[in-house]
Parts: C-alpha cells; structure tokens; sequence
C-alpha cells in the first residue's frame, strides 16, 4: 500500500497535483506558518490535535479551519468509528480526497492509513492495493541451485503449506528448519545434503 500510495503521488506530483506544503503537512503536521488560536474544547481536542489544526489553518485551502471549527460537528465526526468514510463538516466535504486526509490527519490520524487505501484507489484503482497471488511456478523456474527463493513476509502469512504441496508436485523431497541458536550446524548438513541428492531445504526465520 505504501508503495502504491508514494506511485500515486510522485505521477500526481508530476503532474502539479499535490500541493508541496500540504503534502508535507500530510507526512509530518508540520507548515512553515504557525498561528495562535485558543482550544475551544481541551476534553476532547488534545494538545497535538489543536497545534496541528491551527498549522493547517496557515494554508490557503484551509484558512478559517482553526477560527471556525465546530466542536459539535467535528465532536462528532471524532466519534466516529469510521470517520474517513463520514461527511466531513461544514465546508470541508467540498474539498479534494488529498485534503480531507490532511484534515483528517488532524482529528483522527489513526484512519489516515484506511483513507489512503480509499484514495490510491480513487486514483489509480483497485488493483494497485490488491496483492497479486504468488505464482510459485514461475518462481521457480527463475530460480537455481544458486538462485534460491527467499519469501519476505508480512505479518500472518505463512508459505509453509504451499512449499510442501509445491514439493510433492514436483515429487521433491523437502526437509524443513527453523533457524535459530545452535541450527546453524542443522542448516549446513541439510544444505549438504540438498548438494548431493537434489531434495531441498526449507530454512524459516533466516533472519536469525
């Protein structure tokens, strides 16, 4: 998503899209202005939250966000458990996907990351947030004895089962390790064997 995301603003950006000082605001609630307004309501607006309202207000689009903000409807969009979805008040839901993020930024920063999903795919489309399957085939065949598959993986995925079915397909014998202290004399003798009689080795954690 990420990826996708930084893609989609770089072609954006190229394209003078992307206001520069609002993308900065976007990445880090920093703007070179800073103004003064008093916190209309501290027992929900928190310290952070009120500074970075008032730092967007500095920015033409957003001028009058700080002077004019409305505790109750934005009390309520706060309280949303979907708020990036939500009608933003006031004015504010005129304004572009990029920007709403940016307001969004301010009040809740924990569903930035949902509307960017929404907003790579509002600009470039679904596929560029849907993994593709992992073609194991073709994987392999770009493979070699020198050249062997490193899976880099997120959180949750395991391709355990998927190897094993792969090496019986392949009427393959598999041994498999879970590195760590004191397998490392395991892993070369599997390694060894691989050498000599053409089975594989599946090594897991090899970050350790």
């Amino acid at each position: 998503l990420l990826f996708s995301f930084m893609m989609c603003i770089k072609i954006q950006q190229g394209n003078d899209e992307i206001d520069p000082l609002e993308w900065r605001f976007l990445i880090s609630g920093m703007t070179p202005d800073k103004m003064t307004v008093t916190n209309p309501d501290p027992s929900w607006i928190v310290e952070r939250a009120w500074g970075e309202i008032t730092a967007l207000s500095t920015l033409p689009a957003f001028t009058g966000f700080a002077d004019t903000f409305d505790t109750v409807a934005w009390k309520k969009f706060y309280d949303s458990d979907v708020p990036q979805e939500e009608k933003y008040p006031g004015k504010w839901d005129s304004l572009s996907s990029f920007r709403k993020m940016c307001l969004l930024r301010t009040v809740r920063p924990d569903k930035v990351m949902p509307a960017v999903l929404s907003y790579v795919v509002e600009s470039m489309g679904k596929r560029f947030v849907e993994p593709p399957p992992f073609d194991v085939n073709g994987s392999y065949e770009d493979s070699s004895c020198t050249s062997p598959l490193v899976f880099v993986l997120t959180s949750g995925s395991d391709p355990t089962k998927m190897v094993y079915a792969f090496a019986e397909e392949m009427r393959c014998k598999v041994g498999g390790l879970s590195l760590g202290q004191g397998q490392d004399v395991k892993a070369e003798k599997m390694i060894a064997e691989g050498i000599q009689n053409g089975s594989w080795g599946f090594l897991q954690n090899c970050h350790l």
